[in-house]
């Protein structure tokens, strides 16, 4: 992080310090302004909570950060963490706007952040981008894959035990073993895991 952005953190902890809870929120909000990150974000909402503040707040951060989202130049695939705004909401744990959000724009990474906050509130949803994670990583090899995949097969289980559906699971797990079985580590890996 930048010398200012040390700098600030050193005012806004000298002003905690002297009870001047006001100062901390001004300094964190202009921080937010200038750089738009969950760092920021988080710094934010500490601040406006401790001032009592946070609806009002958080309302107007997310506003820019929805702002932010529709603006977005489009970048290459590989280049892009996802909109602030859906980390912003993960974070809050609000999980219905969160998956709102990312209907358009969410990146893989934050796909991922989402379903895992969202086993039990949106077990289906997050069912979902388990099985279209596990169906691109399927085409790869490699270990590290494979425990990729064994990880992703264990969330997507407590996902179906949320909803009732443990015999969906084993029948997609035999018929993902099926297909698999010449991966001989992908195999060891899945019995290692229980699945």
């Amino acid at each position: 992080s930048s010398p200012n952005a040390a700098d600030l953190d050193a005012d806004a902890r000298r002003y905690a310090a002297a009870g001047r809870q006001a100062d901390v929120l001004d300094l964190r909000r202009d921080r937010f302004q200038a750089e738009r990150s969950l760092t920021s974000y988080r710094a934010l909402r500490e601040a406006a909570t401790a001032c009592g503040v946070w609806p009002a707040e958080r309302e107007t951060a997310l506003a820019l950060l929805s702002e932010d989202m529709r603006a977005r130049p489009r970048q290459p695939a590989w280049a892009w963490t996802g909109p602030v705004l859906i980390d912003a909401l993960i974070d809050d744990r609000d999980l219905d706007a969160a998956w709102a959000a990312a209907r358009d724009a969410a990146s893989e990474r934050q796909w991922l952040r989402l379903a895992d906050a969202s086993v039990e509130s949106h077990p289906a949803a997050a069912l979902a981008v388990y099985r279209t994670t596990i169906g691109a990583l399927k085409v790869q090899t490699g270990d590290d894959n494979y425990r990729r995949i064994a990880s992703l097969l264990l969330s997507a289980r407590a996902c179906h035990r949320a909803l009732g559906t443990a015999d969906e699971f084993r029948r997609y797990v035999a018929a993902l073993r099926a297909e698999q079985k010449r991966k001989r580590n992908l195999m060891k890996i899945l019995d290692r895991n229980g699945l």
